[in-house]
């Protein structure tokens, strides 16, 4: 019986998530990379969502690569289709996992949030009235026309009488009212 003795060397840092924006639209593509360097053999690498791991259908994996002095750098792709359901109080976790054997496990993680939608402001153009266009009791809307007795005792062209035209005014919140409509 024998043994087979393998022998490692762990990467000195972590892995490095790449390739994220802060903040993500609705229907936007999250496209990350996660890197772990310089080890012997390459780390094994895994991704995690809100703690969960991610389905392989999202994952682009990359062969490791190794560098003239013997180590190896592993990289693993991440992209997913941004919906609501992947953000828990507005907040989307992604970590990513290195690990070797029992022996060397570090993540890194980074957190983005959804870029809440512009709200729309709707404006309303208020009715232009031509002026110029109207008819004389349509230019003074929020007045009435009112024929009255003149109080004017003095005899004017043979009439003791005389009608005169009065603009009375009924009221500032009519006009404001018909200025609005």
């Amino acid at each position: 019986m024998f043994s087979l003795l393998q022998v490692v060397e762990v990467p000195k840092e972590g892995p490095t998530i790449k390739g994220l924006k802060s903040r993500y639209r609705l229907n936007d593509t999250l496209k990350a990379e996660c890197t772990s360097i310089r080890s012997h053999p390459a780390a094994n690498l895994t991704w995690f969502v809100n703690d969960y791991p991610v389905d392989p259908v999202h994952i682009r994996r990359s062969r490791a690569h190794s560098s003239p002095d013997g180590f190896y750098s592993a990289r693993l792709g991440l992209r997913l289709i941004i919906s609501k359901q992947l953000f828990v109080n507005g907040r989307l976790r992604i970590r990513c996992l290195a690990s070797m054997h029992d022996i060397y496990t570090r993540s890194s993680e980074v957190s983005v949030e959804i870029e809440k939608p512009k709200p729309r402001i709707r404006t309303t153009p208020l009715p232009v009235f031509e002026w110029e266009a109207a008819l004389p009791a349509e230019r003074y809307p929020h007045t009435t026309l009112v024929f009255a007795p003149s109080t004017n005792n003095k005899p004017d062209s043979g009439s003791s009488m005389q009608y005169k035209s009065l603009l009375v005014i009924v009221s500032v919140s009519l006009s404001l009212s018909y200025i609005l409509r």
